[in-house]
């Protein structure tokens, strides 16, 4: 985990009044220069997803961004196409010490929002088989903790991110032996302050729902609301 997710019906408004609990300053997404969140249903490692991160501002207040998935490190200055590590997640057991990874883990945090996220069943008999993994009620969205890095190289100049992962707990670790570490808002602006991640308050799986969805959305291709229905329904 994790390595596809659903940022379809997320906005940048509903993800500020998730994280502060008050009403998003009418120039926060101006000032920031960033789009619309994509309404993408199946979003893949390379893509540009949004985060929120901490700027040292004069107010101190969270800004909103979007980055490329998969985390280049700034200390890495060769072209892009030469990146060869995989660093869309960061394990929590290594990422404080890991060469990709320590700097941001400093200096670069930030929390990757999305409507839910795929998981395929590697515990089980059917390796293929995605769930589909969500809040449950009304929450519009999962906050994940993550990393950001600034990255300028010969052919790529922006924002680069990755998720942080843990060994999974309760009901998904029937599915999967990770999950992304998932915060309540306590949990994200403990994160943002600088707390280390095993001491950032987790949101409970309890509030979580898992189900089976179809095959197709193993093609990262595929692109339509249906690849959230559960599998029995799904036309």
């Amino acid at each position: 985990m994790c390595g596809r997710y659903n940022l379809a019906g997320l906005t940048w408004k509903e993800l500020w009044t998730l994280m502060s609990g008050g009403e998003m300053p009418k120039d926060w997404e101006d000032r920031a220069n960033v789009p619309p969140i994509p309404e993408r249903y199946n979003t893949a490692p390379t893509q540009q997803v949004p985060l929120v991160r901490i700027v040292r501002r004069d107010d101190g207040d969270m800004a909103p961004a979007m980055a490329r998935w998969g985390l280049i490190p700034r200390w890495f200055k060769k072209s892009l196409k030469e990146w060869k590590a995989n660093t869309i997640n960061a394990r929590i057991e290594t990422v404080a010490e890991a060469k990709s990874f320590r700097e941001a883990y400093v200096s670069g945090r930030c929390i990757v929002p999305m409507a839910g996220y795929y998981e395929w069943a590697s515990l089980s008999d059917d390796p293929k088989q995605p769930y589909y993994v969500q809040p449950k009620g009304n929450v519009p969205a999962l906050l994940i903790c993550g990393l950001w890095s600034e990255t300028t190289l010969p052919d790529f100049t922006g924002l680069t991110c990755a998720i942080i992962t843990e060994p999974s707990r309760d009901d998904l670790s029937i599915i999967h032996d990770r999950q992304p570490v998932i915060v309540d808002p306590e949990g994200a602006r403990a994160w943002l302050a600088g707390v280390p991640i095993e001491a950032v308050p987790r949101m409970p799986n309890d509030r979580l729902i898992l189900h089976k969805v179809a095959k197709r959305v193993n093609n990262w291709r595929s692109e339509d609301a249906g690849l959230i229905v559960p599998e029995e329904v799904d036309s």
